[in-house]
């Protein structure tokens, strides 16, 4: 398994709280958004002189981490030689008994490396409740009843544009409701302006759903998912919310900014590639792999490898790394006007 802010730092089947594991939502990173963009241009952290010999425990099962599953062999490379180097130059000496300040400086410094927004290593050894979802996945999770589920507004707007503002995709079993809602409350506007500035991303079933809804052919196949070996597995346009969808014939416009991220973006990229909509705004912060399945590190530390990413059958591509660009762009704050101005006319 992603959205809102979530603390700092970026998901396999079902978890206890009915979230998908923490791989699926497309790292639910996808509220990382904002932080992941900052922290996968820091510069690597300086050398220290101190050895920790727990830590090189830590930096060579990573490495074997991301030689095994990282979705970009070549970036696998360089993250495990980057690893090494680091337990051999003793990197980060002087976070030897700082744990969540070593993954945090880890994490920037391998989204550094790899310029992948979804990497991120956990210090989980003091979590109440080891094994089960990361403290901060709970912490959004928890925070979900009072955000809408990720549903901000929804309305018809002067005009007869629909506008609905969606921050987090939270997990289907959650937000399919509110979702369902939201179209409900604009089902009878002539266009429809969707609003995904802001938007870091989250699970990707519920981004699909929100997609499939402003299609209309339950069979178009919308991407397809895998691995460094094979495609694992395909997503079409069935439609899946309560209530009506919106369909293909009115126009819609999709506004991004630069925090838009992940499962976000991939609602915005399918879209656009389709020929379905207008994006309006700022280029995105590219942000298109997935991690299926977390990794258990030594000294309690738990590591994302992204190890899969859609594939648009149509581009033959994703958004990794390039973001979605605009049709109209338009800084973020002039979004919304120049997306009516264009809805209207």
């Amino acid at each position: 398994m992603p959205a809102p802010a979530l603390p700092s730092p970026a998901p396999p089947r079902r978890p206890p709280l009915g979230a998908r594991p923490p791989a699926r939502l497309a790292p639910l990173a996808l509220a990382l958004a904002p932080l992941m963009a900052l922290t996968s241009c820091r510069a690597p952290a300086p050398a220290s002189p101190k050895a920790c010999p727990s830590q090189a425990e830590v930096l060579e099962a990573a490495a074997l981490a991301f030689e095994r599953a990282y979705i970009r062999p070549e970036g696998a490379a360089l993250a495990a030689t980057s690893l090494r180097r680091a337990a051999a130059d003793g990197r980060y000496g002087r976070l030897c008994a700082q744990g969540e300040a070593f993954a945090k400086a880890l994490t920037a410094d391998l989204r550094h490396t790899t310029g992948d927004g979804h990497v991120m290593l956990e210090y989980v050894a003091g979590a109440s409740r080891p094994g089960d979802d990361r403290g901060w996945i709970d912490a959004w999770l928890q925070r979900g009843p009072s955000v809408g589920w990720g549903v901000a507004e929804a309305r018809v707007l002067e005009g007869g544009v629909g506008y609905v503002k969606l921050t987090s995709f939270y997990p289907l079993e959650f937000a399919a409701r509110p979702l369902g809602e939201a179209l409900r409350a604009v089902a009878g506007a002539g266009a429809l302006v969707l609003d995904l500035r802001g938007n870091g991303g989250g699970d990707d079933e519920a981004a699909n759903a929100v997609t499939a809804a402003l299609l209309d052919d339950d069979r178009r196949l919308l991407l397809r998912y895998q691995d460094r070996a094979r495609v694992t597995r395909e997503v079409r346009a069935e439609h899946v919310l309560p209530g009506p969808r919106f369909g293909a014939s009115r126009p819609l416009a999709v506004l991004l900014d630069r925090r838009s991220f992940s499962a976000a973006e991939a609602v915005a990229y399918v879209l656009q590639a389709e020929g379905r909509a207008r994006v309006v705004g700022e280029p995105t912060g590219g942000g298109a792999h997935l991690t299926t399945k977390e990794r258990d590190l030594p000294q309690g530390f738990r590591l994302g490898v992204p190890d899969e990413m859609p594939i648009h059958p149509r581009t033959g591509a994703n958004w990794e790394g390039k973001g979605v660009s605009p049709d109209l762009p338009a800084p973020a704050a002039d979004a919304l006007d120049v997306a009516l101005r264009w809805a209207r006319s």
